[in-house]
């Protein structure tokens, strides 16, 4: 009955990324009914129908840090404890970034987590 009638309200509620890494799209729509329209007598106590519709879209967030432990592992090691955004060569500065990456693999290479 209240597919083939037209809706009276309709309301989008696009809500914002959670904590569940989702992102959730919400419609809800209204039917007023007639009043005593029903069948049983518990029917008549019913005003308007809802329908509540919800869109989920699900995305894994662990993509975004695996991308960050690159950053972390090899950027950040790069700025911070080697200084290289700090450098001020200004004659082949590219030379001293293969040394910095040199020292770094060697480091790493004979088991040096922290590069401090």
């Amino acid at each position: 009955m209240c597919q083939s009638r037209p809706h009276s309200e309709q309301c989008y509620t696009p809500s914002t990324l959670g904590w569940r890494n989702r992102i959730e799209l919400r419609t809800v729509r209204l039917w007023p009914l007639p009043p005593r329209r029903g069948a049983e007598f518990w029917h008549s106590h019913f005003q308007t129908v809802i329908e509540v519709q919800r869109q989920t879209e699900v995305f894994n967030p662990y993509c975004t840090r695996s991308h960050w432990s690159i950053e972390n592992r090899l950027y950040h090691v790069l700025d911070v404890p080697l200084g290289e955004n700090s450098s001020r060569i200004r004659k082949n500065p590219g030379d001293f970034a293969r040394l910095r990456h040199f020292a770094l693999s060697l480091l790493r290479h004979n088991g040096q987590d922290n590069v401090r």
